[in-house]
């Protein structure tokens, strides 16, 4: 590959995703800070995402998981009940009254579980029988090995399927200006798109069949924006670096559908040498991101969001359209207006991330 295409990005020029119109480009990022209650996104959630809004701002919501099999670690949240489309609801009420947008990212863990978590304690389910390598947490928040998951027969990825659409329903019930699919990270929909977790010889052995009738589902039944979260070459949840053309066929299937993409900065481990390998057209293994961008803008003509790697600067060299911060938002709740009136960041602490509690998440010492 050549040069890639930069552009300078003012990051406090207006856009737009589909139908949603948005006053500037940064974006908080999906974060999962486990701070749910029974499934439920308590007061102190409502709270964190209200402090972290702004006029005309996107925020993407942590994980939610599209039904309790699709569950992966405790202190998660769901939409798969009416209580959670109350609770949801104050969410999004609390960041629209601060004029702010706010995408449910919809998500299934597939394998990335526990059957402690699961309604009957049945072990969780995968598009086949592959136990992931490392721990995981169970139910009572133990390091545990991950299960060998049971392989999913046609019936139950056709409810997983319906789960995804009633999700979606019930993401515009709790006033959501759009979703976004998480295909990335391990879970369930990327285990589908990956040959070391899907070896099924039926159509669900297509690594794009899922995913492209999950969206043509939900894009029957609901009209708000639609997006998907994708993470080229990240080896999290012990998942195999996919190549870059299986990115561009699901892009290129999927074009026209959607609405916008979040490409994650590939987690590549430091390992270089494998990343070029799997690019095959790296044009600089400094910008690894923009890199996979400058290919994918060919099968794709929607919005991109890029995540990782970016500093919170205003006026930036890239080839995104938006830009999401996680860390930096942890610390800095206000984070456009400090970007934009060149104010000092606080350093974000690690610590805080996942632990529980207000500190970190809240309040800050």
């Amino acid at each position: 590959m050549g040069n890639i295409n930069l552009s300078t990005l003012d990051l406090f020029s207006p856009c737009s995703i589909g139908s949603v119109n948005l006053d500037h480009r940064v974006v908080m990022s999906s974060m999962t800070r486990l701070r749910c209650e029974n499934y439920l996104p308590t007061d102190d959630v409502v709270a964190h995402y209200r402090q972290r809004s702004s006029r005309g701002g996107l925020i993407l919501t942590e994980s939610i998981a599209v039904n309790h099999e699709g569950v992966a670690w405790p202190l998660m949240s769901g939409i798969w009940d009416l209580a959670q489309v109350s609770a949801w609801k104050n969410v999004t009420r609390a960041v629209h009254c601060q004029d702010g947008k706010i995408f449910a990212q919809l998500f299934h863990a597939g394998r990335i579980s526990h059957s402690s978590i699961s309604p009957g304690n049945v072990p969780p389910s995968a598009p086949s029988a592959i136990r992931p390598a490392g721990l995981t947490i169970n139910a009572y928040g133990q390091k545990v090995p991950y299960e060998i998951p049971t392989e999913m027969t046609l019936p139950v990825i056709n409810r997983t399927i319906k789960s995804y659409v009633q999700a979606a329903k019930n993401c515009v019930a709790a006033e959501f200006d759009g979703i976004e699919l998480h295909c990335g990270d391990g879970f369930l929909l990327q285990q589908f798109m990956n040959s070391k977790t899907n070896c099924r010889t039926d159509k669900y052995g297509d690594p794009l069949e899922l995913i492209k009738e999950i969206i043509t589902n939900i894009k029957s039944e609901v009209n708000i924006p639609i997006g998907i979260k994708i993470t080229p070459f990240s080896v999290q949840n012990d998942i195999t670096h996919d190549s870059i053309e299986l990115y561009e066929n699901l892009l290129s299937s999927i074009d026209g559908m959607i609405s916008y993409i979040t490409v994650a900065d590939p987690r590549i481990n430091d390992d270089k040498d494998l990343a070029r390998a799997n690019l095959e057209r790296t044009v600089s293994i400094d910008v690894p991101l923009q890199s996979v961008i400058d290919i994918l803008r060919a099968d794709f003509h929607g919005v991109i969001i890029g995540v990782g790697g970016f500093q919170p600067e205003s006026i930036i060299e890239t080839n995104v359209d938006l830009i999401a911060f996680g860390r930096w938002f942890t610390s800095n709740p206000s984070l456009p207006d400090r970007i934009k009136n060149k104010m000092p960041l606080t350093m974000y602490d690690t610590s805080t991330f996942y632990r529980g509690g207000k500190n970190g998440y809240t309040t800050f010492m």
